[in-house]
C-alpha cells in the first residue's frame, strides 16, 4: 500500500508542481504585458512632450520670421513714403482730425498703429490711397478720411 501510496502522492507533487509552473508562467506573462504597455505609454508621452515642444520652437521660428518680413515691408513703405514727400510732388492739404484718430504706418488697420491725432489737431494731407479711403499726412502716418474736416481735392494718389 505504501507503494501505491507515493505514486498518488507523486502524482499529486507534479501535479501541484506543474500547477504552479502554469502560475509562474501565466504571471510572468501578465507581467510582461504590463511593463510593455507602461512602457507605451509612457513612451508615447515622452515623444508627445518632445514633439510638443519641437512643434511650438516651430511656430516660434515661424512667428519671427513673419515679423520679421512684416518689419522689412513698413520700413520699405516707410521709406517710400520719406522719398515721396521729400520730392515735394503733391500739394498739401490743411485739415483738422475729427475724434480721436488712430494714425496707422500704411493705408488701413492691417498696418501697425503708429500714432493718435487728438480731436481739433491740425494735420496735413499729401496724397490719398488708389481709393481715396485712406489720406497719407505729411508726418508719413495714415488716417481715415472720416476722421478729418474737409474735402480733399486733388490729392496725389500714393500706393505703398
Amino acid at each position: 500500500m505504501s507503494t501505491k501510496f507515493n505514486l498518488v502522492q507523486d502524482r499529486d507533487d507534479d501535479t501541484l508542481r506543474g500547477g504552479i509552473k502554469r502560475h509562474a508562467f501565466v504571471f510572468g506573462v501578465v507581467a510582461l504585458v504590463l511593463f510593455a504597455a507602461v512602457a507605451l505609454v509612457v513612451g508615447t508621452a515622452t515623444v508627445g512632450i518632445f514633439k510638443s515642444g519641437f512643434d511650438h520652437q516651430q511656430r516660434i521660428n515661424e512667428n519671427q520670421a513673419r515679423i520679421a518680413a512684416e518689419r522689412q515691408r513698413y520700413v520699405a513703405i516707410k521709406d517710400k513714403v520719406a522719398r515721396f514727400i521729400a520730392d515735394g510732388d503733391f500739394t498739401p492739404y490743411a485739415a483738422t482730425a475729427v475724434g480721436d484718430s488712430t494714425l496707422y504706418v500704411g493705408p488701413g488697420p492691417r498696418y501697425d498703429v503708429s500714432g493718435k491725432a487728438k480731436d481739433g489737431a491740425s494735420v496735413t494731407v499729401v496724397a490719398r490711397d488708389e481709393l481715396g479711403v485712406w489720406l497719407l499726412l505729411d508726418s508719413g502716418d495714415w488716417i481715415h478720411r472720416g476722421h478729418i474736416e474737409g474735402e480733399p481735392s486733388d490729392l496725389a494718389v500714393f500706393t505703398p
